[in-house]
């Protein structure tokens, strides 16, 4: 996949990752990491300048920069002392612009430079531009705000340049948009990164150079040109850039050295199921995409599973050199290397950074250098749906009059009625957020306070768009978070625990932090409920497994209160699903493939529905040497959160792959695809949608397989005799959240999503 041609280097919505192909020895490793969450500008300072680009606030910008400097410094042996961080104020135009210009003096060959900017882009009108829109892409100072120009692409380029000019390897790293504006589907508020354009025009018709992809880099884009980069909330409740975060999580599931491509598919389908519509975007050649991250290997030759202790304190507590990032969690288990027999183990009782953690030594002593290396993995508890429904005390019959008094005056005013935000994006949005009236424009991303509903239609234009998000009438809210969240709630904080780490659907007070939101419209005379994902509209289907709304209810209490509870508890049993996780280091050597059977044309996006598919195991790219054998099991869960068992069908039998004596055979080269079954194993059919195929892989069978097989409408079964299987069985359950299962580090699951659409007749058919 390549950047539209017209664009120069610095996409106009990325968060960019740039190898050089340089291959000298590993030299000196340097960085400069810069994150901007507050544009208030320097203390002491009158604000003045550019007025109207409507600077925000960030929330997760500089943790980004922190979190890298913490990965650089533990995973890939950068010195603290060779790392430069510029965080908020401090990161003005001409700080950002005089780092850059010591980096590209210190820089020598076989050296890795890394450069990551976390914060607001934008874009400067330039009318000598050779960009088709006259707009150069920029990232935006700590002091735009007072009148101070962005740092453009070009201005970029030449420092970057000039470092890969001396014979260093550079990464860059941009987490930002060119706009805050383009907002799509049901809009939260949230803010972007990016804000409105420079419009003074810079007049510079310099040449900018060859592009660093041109020159063999590495290009990961946080968002289409058009689309936006957005923070999100992690598993604790902190602020993060949406794709640096999921690829803090690629890079955690990777295997030692993995090519930066197989981490960026990791990446984007994590983006898929935790952030809003953002679809990254990976561009460059053969060689820069099979390098990886970030262009030079980690420097350590154990695994990821094997670190070191650190030191040992005096309270008994030991101290290690690994944490999140090498997929430790808390109640995992290690021993000391090369003492197999030996009783000593070390369980995890915390982790308190992403590459440190902490740990007791259970049935003897363990002194600090000492390795260790994982055996025992606990899987850490679900992560919650978070849902929002703004509720008000009026009554159903209330609401639809005055829903009725609101859409006669939008006619009247010539604005457009919206009934479903998920197939036309309004141009606004009228909501209650659960104290007053709120009016958002998804073009300027602005918002306006109104006492009652009908006062916001004024500040609506003629011709526009509107969408109103209706509350939900007590009545209806308190019941429905009583059966679906609520109750599970209060009896966790009953049982002292974390309410978020103890119940697996939780409401939240923002829109921004929602899965979720319980959105009302009024359509035909007539309320109706559905449960809608943010920032996301039916083109989004094919890009991630959770639907992007679930059916409109008409608000009759016990009707709607049973369909509702049922849809968000399915929901969040697909994003359980959907975020499972594997014991660190078991990746396993094959791929899940789809093939349909008429023409055996392979398919990773679509597939169709009355055809018929078969199923097959292929290499991984680079994988030459002889592939561990496991037990295979695939199943595909549906957007109901109904399961099907594709393959094995007949019990644990016949699915052990590679064949063990396929080195007799054929040497010691695995083969490149292993067909699984018949090439017709299944057929598409209703309902038709987002459909997430896993792949289960283990050294020891299932006693039972057909513990992977559900009806989404039945409750889950309590069996499972391994660890491994009570795990899979709970997968979901009302309960999973608040329980950790210790497994053998033996077993490993990888997901992928395909749509499945109606037969063409149907689709073309009036």
């Amino acid at each position: 996949m390549q950047v539209p041609d017209g664009k120069r280097w610095l996409a106009a919505c990325a968060l960019m990752v740039a190898f050089a192909v340089q291959g000298a020895p590993a030299g000196r490793r340097r960085a400069l990491l810069i994150g901007i969450n507050d544009y208030s500008g320097p203390a002491g300072t009158n604000v003045r300048g550019v007025s109207d680009r409507e600077w925000a606030d960030l929330r997760g910008a500089v943790r980004d920069a922190e979190g890298l400097r913490e990965i650089l410094v533990r995973r890939y042996e950068f010195a603290e002392s060779d790392i430069e961080m510029l965080t908020d104020r401090k990161a003005t135009r001409s700080a950002i612009l005089a780092a850059l210009a010591r980096l590209a003096t210190q820089a020598h060959a076989g050296d890795t430079v890394v450069f990551h900017f976390s914060g607001h882009g934008s874009q400067v009108k330039n009318s000598h531009s050779d960009e088709p829109d006259r707009m150069d892409e920029s990232i935006v100072p700590a002091d735009s705000r007072l009148g101070v120009p962005d740092i453009r692409d070009k201005e970029l380029g030449k420092h970057f340049n000039r470092i890969l000019d001396r014979g260093a390897r550079l990464t860059v790293i941009l987490d930002s948009c060119h706009s805050g504006s383009g907002v799509r589907g049901l809009a939260t508020g949230e803010t972007a990164r990016g804000i409105k354009a420079d419009l003074r025009d810079v007049k510079d018709a310099s040449a900018a150079g060859r592009r660093p992809e041109d020159r063999g880099a590495l290009v990961l884009s946080a968002a289409e040109d058009l689309g936006l980069a957005l923070e999100t909330v992690d598993e604790e409740g902190k602020d993060r850039g949406a794709f640096s975060w999921a690829w803090m999580h690629a890079m955690r599931a990777a295997e030692p050295d993995e090519p930066a491509m197989e981490t960026f598919f990791r990446a984007r389908a994590r983006l898929g199921v935790m952030s809003r519509h953002q679809r990254p975007i990976l561009a460059g050649n053969t060689g820069a995409r099979q390098r990886p991250f970030p262009g030079v290997q980690s420097g350590r030759p154990l695994s990821r599973t094997t670190m070191a202790v650190e030191a040992l304190r005096d309270d008994g507590t030991v101290v290690l050199q690994g944490g999140w990032l090498n997929g430790l969690t808390i109640g995992s288990e290690l021993r000391p290397l090369g003492r197999e027999a030996s009783r000593v183990r070390l369980e995890v009782t915390a982790l308190t950074g992403l590459v440190r953690a902490e740990g007791r030594v259970v049935g003897g002593d363990i002194t600090p250098g000492s390795l260790v290396q994982l055996v025992s993995w606990a899987a850490p508890p679900g992560r919650p749906l978070r849902v929002w429904l703004p509720r008000t005390a009026m009554s159903a019959a209330e609401l639809t009059r005055l829903a009725q008094a609101v859409a006669e005056d939008a006619a009247r005013r010539g604005i457009r009625w919206i009934a479903d935000p998920t197939v036309t994006t309004p141009t606004h949005l009228l909501r209650w957020n659960g104290r007053t009236w709120e009016l958002l424009s998804a073009k300027t991303a602005t918002r306006r306070t109104a006492s009652e509903a009908g006062a916001a239609l004024p500040l609506v234009s003629r011709n526009a768009s509107l969408f109103v998000q209706w509350p939900v009438p007590d009545a209806l809210g308190q019941r429905l978070v009583g059966d679906a969240a609520t109750r599970r709630l209060r009896t966790s904080e009953a049982r002292g625990q974390a309410p978020e780490a103890a119940v697996p659907i939780v409401t939240v007070d923002r829109a921004e932090e929602a899965d979720y939101i319980l959105a009302g419209r009024f359509d035909q005379a007539a309320l109706g409920y559905a449960w809608v994902r943010p920032l996301s509209t039916a083109a989004d289907r094919a890009e991630s497994a959770l639907p992007v709304r679930s059916e409109w209810e008409k608000p009759d209490v016990p009707r709607a209160v049973f369909a509702l509870a049922k849809t968000v508890e399915r929901l969040q049993r697909v994003l359980a699903w959907q975020l499972l996780e594997s014991p660190p280091g078991t990746a396993y050597e094959y791929r899940l493939a789809v093939r349909r059977a008429r023409d055996r044309e392979l398919l990773t996006k679509q597939i169709e529905g009355g055809d018929s598919y078969g199923i097959a195991l292929r290499i991984r790219p680079g994988q030459t040497s002889s592939a561990a054998s496991r037990y295979v099991y695939i199943f595909l869960v549906d957007s109901f959160g109904r399961s099907t068992l594709l393959y094995p069908r007949n019990g644990s039998v016949e699915n052990f792959f590679p064949l063990p004596h396929g080195a007799a055979q054929g040497g010691t080269r695995p083969p490149a695809e292993i067909a699984l079954g018949s090439p017709q194993a299944f057929t598409a059919v209703e309902p038709y949608g987002a459909d997430t195929y896993f792949l289960l892989t283990t050294d020891e069978p299932l006693g039972d397989p057909w513990i992977l097989e559900w009806d989404g409408a039945r409750p889950r079964q309590s069996g499972g005799k391994t660890p491994l299987e009570q795990l899979l069985v709970n997968v979901g359950a009302p309960d999973r959240s608040a329980r950790r299962f210790r497994t053998a580090a033996n077993w490993s699951i990888e997901r992928m999503v395909i749509e499945s659409m109606p037969p063409l007749e149907r689709r073309t058919s009036p």
